[in-house]
């Protein structure tokens, strides 16, 4: 996501300010968080989390990060950062995202759409078409 400052905040202050982040996420009820979203995160901010997510749900499904670049409309340097990020935490932690999704009531139909996206997108590569997807 796009840097709010080069311009670094004292450890402390960057610590308190992590630590007030956390507790107001983790509060959270309903549709405050929608609210929360909305009052913190840009249009931008939003797909690109988003897309970070179905990242991570592509790679965990075993999909190559070629086809889930393509598949999410990122970069292949986007899909890498992701993948070793993800490589430098515990596998609990890794896969929580991943668990909390499954308990979504939309789970099956976000499963289903992922899965017939990256399908495409295999059948496109697999006829020379990436880059045109």
């Amino acid at each position: 996501m796009p840097h709010v400052s080069k311009r670094k905040l004292e450890k402390d202050t960057q610590k308190l300010i992590d630590s007030a982040l956390v507790w107001t996420f983790s509060r959270l009820k309903g549709n405050e968080t929608n609210i929360v979203f909305n009052s913190l995160l840009t249009p931008t901010e939003r797909v690109m989390l988003a897309k970070r997510l179905g990242i991570l749900y592509l790679l965990k499904e075993g999909q190559e990060e070629r086809v889930v670049a393509e598949t999410l409309k990122t970069t292949h340097q986007t899909v890498y950062r992701i993948k070793l990020q993800h490589r430098l935490i515990s596998d609990s932690e890794s896969l929580f995202l991943i668990k909390k999704l499954s308990n979504w009531k939309e789970f099956v139909v976000f499963k289903k759409v992922m899965g017939d996206l990256a399908l495409g997108v295999l059948k496109a590569l697999s006829r020379g078409m990436a880059g045109k997807i």
